[in-house]
Formats: C-alpha cells, sequence, structure tokens
C-alpha cells in the first residue's frame, strides 16, 4: 500500500468494492486517516473495524488479487504463494474471531 495506493482500484472501485464486502462505505469520514488516500483510508478500517469484518474483507482483497493474476495470465510466483496462504490463514481466523494474542498494533500508525 505504498503511496497510497490499493492494488489497481480508483477512488470508486475501491468504494465500491469495500462496500460490496463489508455493506461500509469507505469514505466515511471516521476512515479519513492522515491524507485520506486508499491506503490510509484501509488502514483506518483495519484499525477500528470488529476482526470478524476486517477478516472477510482481506479474504475479499486476497481473492481479488488472485483473480488479477489469472485473468492477466501473470504469474503467481512461490513467495506469493505463501504469502497468499499466511494471510487466507490469518483472516480465517479474523472472521472466527479466535485470535487470542496481545492485540494488535495499530494500522493507522504503520509505515506505508
Amino acid at each position: 500500500m505504498s503511496d497510497g495506493y490499493v492494488l489497481d482500484f480508483s477512488n470508486r472501485t475501491f468504494q465500491e468494492f469495500i462496500l460490496e464486502s463489508t455493506g461500509i462505505d469507505i469514505y466515511d469520514i471516521k476512515y479519513a486517516y492522515a491524507s485520506g488516500s486508499k491506503a490510509n483510508r484501509l488502514r483506518a478500517f483495519l484499525d477500528q473495524e470488529p476482526n470478524n469484518i476486517v477478516g472477510k474483507l482481506i479474504v475479499n482483497l486476497l481473492e481479488y488479487w488472485k483473480a488479477q493474476k489469472l485473468i492477466s495470465s501473470t504469474q503467481i510466483i512461490q513467495v506469493e504463494e505463501d504469502l497468499f496462504d499466511e494471510c487466507s490463514k490469518i483472516s480465517e481466523k479474523l472472521i472466527q474471531d479466535v485470535i487470542s494474542e496481545d492485540p494488535p498494533t495499530s494500522f493507522a500508525n504503520a509505515k506505508p
């Protein structure tokens, strides 16, 4: 999410994707963190929403990423596949809200 970008989304498609995935408008004022870029709005969303909603969005973002790779006939390299699998496992735990470790670090404070 460097430079404010999130995958290949425009502002409109980003808003539509998150609304369809979660029923939440990412352009609500409560997600206007820092510059208000897509990446910063996503960070605010991850920081503020409950685990099960965050997990659902992550699953949908992962599926979207993989579909875009397949559509463009771009090979998914092993390191990407490993990261995809790891993120999928984490998102499933978030959906079930069973993570019992220390509270996560705030995404809003994470460096891009």
